[in-house]
């Protein structure tokens, strides 16, 4: 199973410092580390800011940014990849995120 999308919380352990497309950070409340059920993932690409503040125009490097889009995957689920695709914002207050993922092989033992 995978929930992802726009969850007007950041993930746990969020840190906008780590932001390296040129965006001023800042951040929302976490998601509490406790919501993850045993054994699933976060993922995200930490590296990007997926959101925006629209209290004005967008300009890089002076609008407030975050990442409130990310996802949690189940543990038959490998994430291959997940990454924001900037696009200035120009069509919405949130950047493209893409995930890729493998299904794991379960088998059943009796």
């Amino acid at each position: 199973m995978i929930v992802g999308g726009d969850w007007n919380q950041n993930p746990p352990g969020f840190d906008p410092k780590l932001f390296m497309d040129g965006n001023k950070g800042f951040t929302f409340e976490h998601v509490p580390e406790t919501f993850r059920p045993k054994g699933w993932k976060w993922a995200m690409d930490k590296t990007k800011a997926t959101n925006r503040n629209v209290n004005e125009s967008y300009v890089k490097g002076r609008t407030l940014t975050t990442m409130i889009d990310f996802f949690i995957v189940s543990p038959n689920v490998s994430v291959v990849s997940v990454k924001t695709y900037p696009n200035g914002f120009v069509n919405s207050d949130h950047q493209p995120v893409v995930l890729k993922v493998k299904l794991k092989m379960i088998t059943h033992q009796q």
